[in-house]
């Protein structure tokens, strides 16, 4: 288990960067009520799509956990999936009052709480200053085995080059990088590897570069698809099959997640590909939201107990791996019936380099600009 620190250069950025992400946005169309029979006490966590088959499976663990742990407790336990964004926009209407949240990357942590501490009502109060993150899962290339042995894609290069032949065989699709975090991460990576550089050192000047810009504009010619959540972009790819989407920017553990569907259904694998510039790794934080007004003494020490007892315990971590994350805990070993070539995925990947999130908020704010003006218009 890692305790989240301040990442001030990075979080600074990520502050700025929340006004590109929710201006203009409406609520999001999930349904949360907060109501309970009598004498119940309902914890939520509102938590990323992409963690859904997880969380779906320890929920039942939990509900034990939690009569066991707190005998004299009706806890009724609301686990529900919502889109990085969505969640922070419905917390800051009150839509949504979950006891934990749990985004794709403590990159949003700051937005929350920058948004949050600007509401008259709560007087420069951060929401939440709890945190600790259990699990990763790094962004890769996800493309059908058919099509990446054939061109033998190991690089973002190497899909930009695809999308200069005619008729290209990609069709790419990622996520909207004003609604969700692989969407974001993803463009990082593309301006990266069109400016040679390591992810982390790109500045607002690189978004002004002609030559990036073109690079950029013509990998973005090919997408077909932008989605809201990568949870539900991963099946988008399975419905549609090898003739449909083709290359998608998804979460390792998505491609784990539909090996199986994806044989069964089209005869061909998804395969993960590590891109030769790096990944962006997302480490998935589970933020207590301990300054809500919401919150309780007892809904804050179930919370504090999830977090810290509940996330700790090697069951927990070992149903994490087997949907495919990585966990931080080195005394959990991958499980290597999960992590394998017929499932998509590399065991080890310590020799991918690993990308980050640049530290100038200038080139932060811009990201999203930047992909709209890159983006292909229908």
């Amino acid at each position: 288990m890692v305790k989240i620190r301040a990442r001030s250069q990075r979080q600074a950025g990520a502050i700025i960067l929340v006004c590109s992400f929710l201006a203009g946005f409406g609520i999001g169309s999930v349904i949360y009520n907060a109501s309970t029979d009598q004498g119940e006490v309902l914890f939520t966590i509102a938590y990323s799509s992409e963690k859904e088959g997880w969380m779906a499976e320890i929920k039942p663990f939990f509900d034990e956990w939690c009569s066991a742990r707190f005998p004299g407790l009706r806890i009724k336990a609301n686990f529900f999936p919502v889109g990085s964004r969505e969640s922070i926009i419905a917390i800051l209407n009150g839509q949504y009052t979950p006891c934990i949240w749990s985004p794709a990357a403590s990159t949003w942590i700051p937005m929350l709480n920058y948004y949050w501490a600007q509401q008259p009502a709560h007087a420069g109060q951060a929401i939440t200053t709890e945190n600790v993150t259990a699990v990763y899962s790094p962004i890769v290339i996800a493309m059908w085995d058919s099509i990446s042995s054939n061109y033998n894609i190991t690089s973002i290069q190497d899909v930009y080059d695809l999308t200069l032949t005619t008729p290209s065989p990609i069709k790419l699709a990622h996520t909207d990088p004003r609604l969700s975090n692989s969407g974001f991460c993803t463009i990082i990576m593309e301006v990266a590897a069109a400016a040679g550089k390591n992810s982390s050192d790109l500045t607002l000047e690189d978004l002004s570069d002609a030559s990036i810009k073109a690079w950029v504009k013509q990998f973005e010619s090919v997408a077909v698809q932008y989605g809201k959540s990568t949870g539900y972009l991963i099946q988008s790819m399975l419905q549609a099959g090898p003739s449909g989407i083709t290359t998608a920017f998804l979460y390792e553990n998505l491609v784990i997640e539909s090996a199986a569907e994806a044989q069964a259904q089209w005869a061909d694998r998804i395969m993960a590909i590590y891109p030769a510039e790096g990944c962006v790794h997302s480490d998935h934080p589970f933020c207590l939201l301990d300054h809500a007004p919401w919150m309780t003494p007892t809904l804050l020490n179930i919370s504090r107990c999830f977090m810290n007892e509940f996330l700790n315990e090697t069951k927990i971590l070992e149903l994490a791996t087997h949907h495919g994350f990585r966990v931080y805990d080195g005394t959990v070993p991958l499980p290597p019936d999960t992590f394998n070539l017929e499932n998509g995925v590399l065991y080890n990947i310590s020799s991918i380099p690993q990308m980050y999130v640049p530290v100038d908020p200038g080139f932060i704010t811009r990201v999203a600009d930047f992909w709209l003006i890159s983006r292909p218009v229908y």
